[in-house]
């Protein structure tokens, strides 16, 4: 999830993190509030700031991407 105030260099790098890790499959979407009593949305992140994570994520190696602001981990089921 994205907009919970992340720099976009923590984004790539957990991208990284992650291939070294063996994850071949990353899923990024938009945080949204669930409940009065969860985190607030720090950001509301614009649809081409999607594509670029999909971009660095085709760059990093991963064999799939879904990344887009209604994207959710069951996505990859």
């Amino acid at each position: 999830m994205a907009g919970f105030g992340e720099f976009r260099e923590e984004i790539r790098g957990v991208m990284k993190d992650l291939r070294k890790a063996g994850c071949d499959i990353i899923t990024i979407g938009q945080y949204l509030k669930p409940g009065a009593g969860c985190l607030d949305v720090e950001e509301f992140l614009e649809p081409a700031e999607f594509d670029k994570f999909s971009k660095w994520a085709a760059q990093a190696g991963f064999k799939k991407n879904y990344c887009g602001p209604f994207v959710r981990s069951s996505y990859a089921v």
